[in-house]
């Protein structure tokens, strides 16, 4: 029966979508990938803004439904209640709509299918693809890096423009038919249209040179991780396209604020520093957090991690990996989940190790742990984890509460 009702309204409000799109002349910019595609759409969003009227898709909305519910600049769901659907297709029907010259729009997939059900409703103009790497390989998802490859890349040849793809990517790379359209950014390259050099972590982010016609220019953004280069370099070769001067672009980019759960940076207790990664994990992106965290200046590096879920057969294999990552960066780690056995015998005790039941217990318990100087990363999936309920005990100002990311 949720079925069927989801199918509806996706109908009723696509009708909508599809006729209001057909008489704007707005720009779509679709942004995919398996890591860093929300930090992507919103630095575009806030390039393109400095110059554009723009539309950015809310919170997780990249699936068919939450794509039609941002273009309707709508900001929640109706979730199961007919009262709240029929308010919002009241809306959708009566009111005035007026597109924005430019809509960012953030595309997810679980699975085989979930892209022709997107691209029913939108074509973009120009593509974004960040990265292809392990996540969605759960039961009835996919069952390869190939198949999320192939999925993701549908959105790449429906573009009409322009295709922006990280040539770093041994799967990205392989997209050769639609030469013509395709724009490379790499920072192993050196040929590549967009190549990024003198990329390095410093004390409060990260920043790196960028060559492209012989040009070089440099960028700050205040955010850990230096890893995260290729959810910003799409937002530069955009407003390239949109003649927005560099000198513009690198100035909202020493102003960026990560979305909750992306990267936000706290004061925490006695001392401490966290950097709060918990609104989602995959085995790339946190390994690449672990990795970054030395590189950060402090005395003591910690590391409060979740399940990462929907990796199916292989979710063992990829905790216990993530535990021996763990062991190699970290000083301690604490972990929440049920994959804590696979994550124990990853850490085989070369690093005192803490399993909580519960985010809420965890935050409680590390909380008289930390010390002055101390640098947490916490991250891991939200379903059945949300460590952002640990992060809350663990906060100095009680205020930052209202910048962590979803409850339940």
């Amino acid at each position: 029966m949720k079925k069927l009702f989801k199918k509806i309204i996706t109908f009723i409000l696509a009708f909508k979508v599809k006729k209001l799109l057909k008489k704007s002349n707005c720009e779509i910019i679709a942004i995919t990938g398996s890591v860093g595609k929300t930090t992507c759409k919103k630095i575009i969003a806030d390039v393109l803004a400095s110059k554009f009227s723009v539309l950015e898709s809310s919170g997780g909305f990249n699936t068919p439904l939450g794509i039609l519910l941002s273009i309707l600049n709508e900001k929640q769901s109706g979730f199961s209640n007919f009262k709240k659907w029929f308010c919002i297709i009241k809306r959708a029907y009566t009111q005035n709509i007026n597109l924005p010259q430019k809509i960012v729009l953030e595309v997810g997939v679980d699975k085989k299918g979930d892209m022709k059900e997107i691209l029913k409703i939108i074509q973009p103009d120009i593509t974004v693809i960040t990265k292809i790497a392990p996540a969605h390989l759960g039961k009835n998802q996919f069952n390869s890096l190939q198949e999320i490859f192939q999925e993701k890349s549908k959105l790449a040849f429906a573009a009409k423009k322009m295709i922006i793809l990280n040539q770093d990517c041994s799967f990205l790379k392989k997209i050769k038919s639609l030469k013509q359209k395709i724009v490379f950014f790499s920072k192993k390259n050196q040929q590549s249209n967009f190549f990024i050099s003198s990329l390095q972590n410093e004390k409060n982010g990260f920043s790196f040179s960028l060559k492209n016609n012989q040009k070089t220019k440099k960028f700050f953004i205040p955010l850990f991780g230096d890893f995260n280069f290729s959810s910003f370099i799409p937002a530069i070769i955009i407003a390239q396209q949109n003649k927005i001067p560099l000198s513009k672009v690198a100035n909202i980019f020493k102003k960026f604020t990560p979305l909750p759960g992306r990267g936000k940076i706290f004061k925490g207790v006695n001392g401490s520093i966290i950097w709060d990664l918990s609104y989602n994990s995959s085995p790339l992106a946190t390994e690449k957090a672990l990795s970054i965290l030395k590189k950060i200046p402090a005395k003591r590096y910690l590391a409060l991690l979740g399940n990462m879920n929907e990796l199916g057969k292989k979710s063992f294999a990829f905790h216990k990996a993530l535990g021996q990552q763990a062991a190699c960066f970290c000083d301690q780690i604490f972990f929440v989940g049920t994959e804590k056995n696979a994550f124990k015998n990853g850490v085989k005790n070369k690093k005192p190790l803490a399993i909580f039941p519960t985010s809420k217990i965890a935050g409680e318990r590390i909380k008289e742990i930390l010390k002055q100087g101390d640098l947490i990363l916490v991250k891991g999936s939200q379903n059945n984890v949300f460590l952002e309920k640990a992060i809350e005990k663990l906060l100095l100002n009680k205020k930052d509460i209202n910048n962590l990311c979803r409850k339940v």
